[in-house]
């Protein structure tokens, strides 16, 4: 017997830090995917591969659903084998668990797509077909939401996951509706043109939390007034996402960047590395939008314009540069 499942990245194009608080967040997902495959073999014993160490890793499964590693222990890339099992309750036996996150990487790092969220989604899915536990869709979301939160710690807003797990392309979601295992799938624009930019630089979104949240806490009556401005905003560009107006839409996330540099500022995240400086003064010249991905200092950028003439003459300009493309959809 043999499954496999995949599932999506994804990018945050609005509302990354604000969906913490309680934000609408507009999100893409990714057309690069990981999938999980369990298989039976001939061997007396529990195997798990990883493509990102390229490795294969014996594991066996006590009686508490506890996965014990027999020689070497993969860390954190075997984490999610480890929490899936608990959370579900099964013991694999005589299994090969294969978890593919190649298209998460370029050069050898990780790029910022959100693999731990598309992990999450990915392997309760084929533990639940594999030992046929014909488990809800809401309850797959839910516990695919519960390891991911344990894998970070309960930092991030879980938003991610869902964007992942619904799968549909763009999405809108906030802590509410993800609550409730809710979304709003939205519709692409048909001239509306995004590209991936990979930095040289490296980021940890749960450091970038605990420095957003310290910023926060110190500095309460300057969020306040910041959320109430933002999140007006993002139900603005919720509306201009839902008439399909391209013009619109990069108008919003002018002013919403324009807020996200203030927040940086004020609570020193480092969200713009000097690649990301760079990379705005390029598309500035190209007229067409940038923005960081995600928590931003690092990994990947965005470049999103409704000119395919201009996106190419800004590609272009990068030509000679270390930064690499990539398509996101």
């Amino acid at each position: 017997m043999r499954v496999k499942r995949t599932a999506p990245g994804k990018v945050f194009l609005s509302g990354e830090y604000l969906a913490l608080e309680g934000g609408s967040a507009i999100i893409l997902s990714t057309k690069q995917r990981s999938s999980v495959s369990i298989e039976n073999h001939d061997k007396p014993y529990n195997l798990f591969y990883s493509s990102a160490l390229d490795q294969y890793f014996e594991f066996s499964v006590n009686n508490n659903f506890k996965v014990d590693w027999v020689e070497n222990d993969p860390q954190s890339f075997g984490l999610f084998i480890s929490l899936a099992i608990c959370e579900l309750k099964v013991k694999p036996s005589k299994a090969l668990i294969s978890i593919d996150t190649n298209e998460f990487y370029s050069k050898g790092k990780k790029i910022g797509l959100g693999s731990s969220a598309s992990i999450a989604s990915v392997i309760i899915s084929a533990l639940d077909e594999y030992f046929n536990l014909q488990l809800s869709e809401s309850e797959k979301l839910q516990k695919a939401l519960n390891i991911h939160a344990l894998s970070q710690d309960n930092f991030g807003s879980g938003l991610d996951v869902i964007a992942s797990y619904a799968d549909c392309g763009v999405v809108e979601c906030n802590l509410k509706m993800a609550n409730e295992l809710k979304w709003r799938s939205l519709k692409w624009p048909s001239d509306l043109y995004i590209k991936g930019v990979i930095t040289s630089d490296q980021s940890s979104t749960k450091i970038m939390i605990e420095k957003y949240n310290h910023g926060k806490d110190s500095n309460q009556i300057f969020f306040k007034q910041l959320y109430s401005e933002i999140n007006h905003l993002l139900n603005k560009i919720s509306t201009a996402w839902d008439t399909q107006n391209s013009a619109k839409i990069l108008e919003l996330m002018g002013e919403y960047n324009t807020f996200i540099k203030q927040l940086n500022e004020k609570f020193n995240l480092g969200i713009f590395s000097d690649e990301h400086k760079r990379l705005i003064d390029l598309a500035r010249s190209a007229d067409i939008f940038y923005k960081p991905s995600g928590a931003g200092g690092g990994d990947l950028g965005l470049v999103i314009t409704n000119s395919e003439k201009k996106l190419t003459y800004f590609l272009s300009t990068l030509s000679d540069s270390n930064f690499s493309i990539i398509d996101l959809r």
